[in-house]
């Protein structure tokens, strides 16, 4: 068998290809566990991620519902002291600008984090 080269159809047996199919099986499992640890770590910090973003979405509309009401009550303190029509043309536009100036506040605030 081994002087002419050649092997017989006999010696290939099917346990010998099954242990080749394992071996090479097991060989890819090796090679890919690696593979398969990156993806779940990356998965993990995509998680922690999403869930930092979805915290930080909330806080920021709660603060806005907190600014939005001191707004209004602003507007309710100021409507009540109000005695003339002329009064409530200049106190609206006062109210106006301190919005305006809030906003302005809060943009230049949030660029100066590094935010939008």
């Amino acid at each position: 068998m081994l002087n002419t080269g050649e092997f017989p159809a006999s010696a290939i047996g099917p346990e010998l290809i099954a242990l080749v199919i394992s071996i090479l099986m097991i060989t890819g499992l090796l090679l890919l566990f690696p593979m398969f640890r990156y993806i779940r770590s990356a998965q993990r910090i995509s998680d922690q991620k999403i869930k930092s973003q979805d915290l930080l979405l909330q806080e920021t509309d709660h603060r806005m519902k907190n600014t939005l009401m001191l707004i209004s009550s602003l507007v309710k303190l100021k409507l009540s002291a109000l005695n003339t029509e002329k009064n409530v043309d200049l106190d609206l536009t006062e109210i106006t600008r301190r919005s305006t100036r809030s906003a302005w506040y809060r943009k230049s605030s949030c660029r100066a984090e590094g935010t939008n």
